[in-house]
């Protein structure tokens, strides 16, 4: 398993929140990136409604429409990848929940890295939060939370 340097896992994490920019959730957009061994990029992936569902203010505004239709950044990514992900790191904006922990076991990926974040502004998400890191610890897929610095 590769271990990206401090540098490399904020230039990543840096590329992650670009790509949650993209995502027209009025609730803030979360981003992910998978790198393979080599430090190439092989997919990217944000928060939003599938294909052909149109990026409509009412249902982004309205939480009991809008969360069954999203697709996570991290399904986003894996279903974008140019190629395999066995063996990539992910980059995440945001702890990945339970289902996409499943997902992340499954497509092979080996380890993940996120930012840190304020617990107050995800408090419905902590537990899946927390099971997500029991699956991928059973697992053996590590977390690492990296801070980013002005240094990079």
């Amino acid at each position: 398993m590769q271990t990206f340097s401090p540098t490399w896992s904020r230039r990543f994490l840096r590329l992650a929140l670009e790509v949650a920019s993209w995502s027209k959730d009025p609730k803030g957009g979360v981003g992910a990136v998978l790198v393979d061994e080599r430090k190439r990029v092989v997919g990217l992936g944000f928060n939003g409604f599938p294909d052909r569902i149109p990026d409509d203010p009412a249902l982004l505004a309205d939480p009991e429409a809008k969360l069954p239709r999203m697709i996570h950044a991290e399904v986003n990514a894996v279903l974008n990848a140019t190629r395999s992900v066995h063996g990539a790191a992910l980059f995440t904006t945001l702890t990945p929940c339970a289902e996409c922990a499943k997902l992340i076991i499954q497509a092979g990926v080996a380890q993940v890295y996120r930012l840190p974040h304020p617990q107050h502004r995800h408090q419905r998400w902590g537990p899946s939060f927390d099971l997500a890191a029991q699956i991928l610890g059973e697992a053996g897929v590590p977390i690492t939370t990296v801070e980013l610095t002005e240094a990079d």
